[in-house]
C-alpha cells in the first residue's frame, strides 16, 4: 500500500502529464488555426466549415467539367486516336 507521500506523488506526476498534454494541444490548435487565418482567411471553425464546403463544391464542378470536356475530345478525336 502506498504512502499518502508516494500517493502525492503519483498524482501529481500524473496532473504534470495531463498539463503538459493540454499545452501541447492548445499549441496545436493555435498553430492550426494561424494556418487557416494565413492560408484560407478563416478566423473561425464555423467559417474553415463554410470554406471547405465551398472548396469541395468547386473541386466537384471542376471534376464535371472536366468529364465532360474528356468525353467531348475523345467523341471528335476518336477517329484519330483509333488509328494509331
Amino acid at each position: 500500500m502506498p504512502t499518502p507521500v508516494e500517493r502525492y506523488e503519483r498524482l501529481k506526476a500524473k496532473a504534470d502529464e495531463l498539463e503538459r498534454k493540454i499545452s501541447r494541444a492548445e499549441g496545436a490548435l493555435e498553430q492550426t488555426m494561424q494556418r487557416l487565418q494565413s492560408e484560407y482567411g478563416c478566423k473561425t471553425l464555423g467559417e474553415a466549415q463554410r470554406k471547405l464546403k465551398q472548396l469541395k463544391a468547386e473541386a466537384e464542378q471542376s471534376a464535371a467539367e472536366f468529364e465532360q470536356a474528356a468525353d467531348e475530345f475523345e467523341t471528335k478525336w476518336s477517329k484519330v486516336l483509333e488509328d494509331q
